[in-house]
């Protein structure tokens, strides 16, 4: 009955879609519009004193296979280093909101397109844009170095 944060992954359901995204209907639960209903939700409950970790979020930068799903779409590199700031915009007007994390450093070779492309680094080690404006985000020092 008892926790310290609630954890969310705010992933946007229509995964080539910015953060500020929202679709209000019962796929709500996947986009991070639905926070405040997080937030209401714990005030409820009595665990309103409580903070959320955005324990997991991030888009992945690939081009589309010609089947995928909603949830399967890429973006460039670039949307992925602005969604990626803008993300961190959007959690920051929540003061319940006490820490996020990118899902993942580095892309993997897992054999799935989409999977594969959320790293901040490529797989030979090369920093992708989204490497920069995590970086940004982190320390506001922005610009590659």
């Amino acid at each position: 009955g008892n926790f310290d944060a609630l954890g969310v992954h705010p992933y946007v359901g229509q995964s080539d879609q910015p953060p500020e995204t929202c679709v209000q209907d019962a796929d709500i639960i996947y986009y991070p519009c639905n926070i405040p209903n997080l937030i209401q939700l714990m005030r409820d409950n009595g665990q309103g004193d409580k903070t959320i970790w955005a324990t997991e979020y991030g888009w992945s930068s690939h081009e589309d296979e010609p089947d995928a799903k909603t949830w399967q779409l890429g973006v460039t590199e670039a949307e992925q280093a602005d969604f990626l700031l803008r993300m961190q915009q959007y959690l920051g007007q929540f003061p319940e909101v006490e820490a996020s994390f990118w899902y993942t450093e580095r892309n993997t070779a897992k054999g799935d397109v989409h999977e594969d492309n959320f790293g901040l680094l490529t797989r030979e080690f090369d920093r992708k844009p989204a490497y920069f404006a995590i970086k940004c985000a982190a320390s506001g020092v922005c610009g590659p170095t």
